[in-house]
């Protein structure tokens, strides 16, 4: 068991990235930052969605059930967020007209930035939960690269912890487990952009009786903050301008999601509402 646990959590926290090359961002911003007219307030609104898209999947999929499980026990597996950006996230107001965000028209009219022309952003994460003492559980996540060619190579880690509330507040009226969770995530991009989220949520989760079917909900609250330091950016020259920092849109999301539990295995699917909502889908194995 010790050997097994060693081993998912090597390949979690030793996956190497590998190199990013120019995308249609960089030509982007490059774009802008070379247009005295623009500069960091267009590059801000531009790419505002960009900072709540990273703060939503970073929060997404977090959970399957509000149980802790105890040590050794744990589970591993691999959930695969899902996220429809909304047609807020395509277009801002500059000089009173709508122009493209990073998101986009990727072909507006002559003298327009154009977007990426994105509308649907998919991210694959490795995650083990394991048990610890006293009600305690560790959650490590994270992907080695995610190769988006609009935007440029992703590399993401998090970690959280999980306090189990059940024997404080279920009872045979009130059978129902509760938990309460605190995450951190990091995510880079094209070796320029910075990005984390901290979350803050609490998770209830019932079994279905006679029904290997789990029914979980959560309710959270996470904060977003994006740094692009343009300087870092390959080509730029003297145009760069510095460390620019955006915070994201994103704050309180309510999550309602179902799992199968077939031996060792489950498989879980959560809807996640917020500021942009979300799907997560997540194949687990048990031990």
């Amino acid at each position: 068991m010790n050997k097994t646990i060693l081993t998912v959590l090597g390949f979690i926290l030793f996956s190497t990235a590998q190199s990013n090359a120019q995308s249609p961002l960089d030509e982007s911003v490059k774009e802008i930052l070379s247009d005295p007219s623009k500069g960091e307030p267009y590059l801000k609104d531009y790419t505002q969605p960009l900072a709540t898209a990273f703060g939503t999947i970073m929060g997404t999929g977090l959970l399957h059930r509000a149980v802790v499980q105890t040590f050794p026990h744990f589970d591993v597996g691999i959930t695969y967020v899902y996220l429809n950006l909304p047609e807020k996230s395509k277009t801002f107001n500059w000089d009173g007209l709508p122009v493209p965000t990073v998101f986009g028209n990727r072909t507006p009219p002559d003298g327009i930035i154009s977007g990426t022309g994105i509308s649907v952003v998919k991210v694959p994460q490795l995650q083990l939960n394991l048990g610890l003492a006293a009600d305690f559980e560790l959650m490590i996540r994270t992907w080695a690269v995610i190769q988006v060619p609009e935007l440029g190579n992703i590399r993401l880690s998090g970690l959280g912890i999980k306090y189990g509330l059940s024997d404080l507040v279920t009872s045979s009226e009130f059978p129902i487990d509760l938990s309460v969770q605190a995450t951190y995530h990091l995510l880079s991009m094209s070796n320029w952009v910075d990005a984390g989220t901290f979350a803050m949520n609490i998770h209830s989760s019932k079994d279905i009786p006679g029904l290997p079917i789990g029914i979980f909900t959560g309710l959270g609250y996470e904060v977003t903050s994006m740094t692009m330091r343009t300087d870092d950016i390959s080509g730029i020259g003297s145009d760069g301008i510095g460390d620019v920092k955006i915070n994201g849109q994103n704050g309180l999301r309510f999550i309602i999601g179902v799992n199968l539990n077939m031996w060792f295995l489950t498989i879980s699917a959560d809807y996640e509402i917020g500021f942009y909502n979300a799907f997560a889908a997540g194949l687990r194995i048990v031990l």
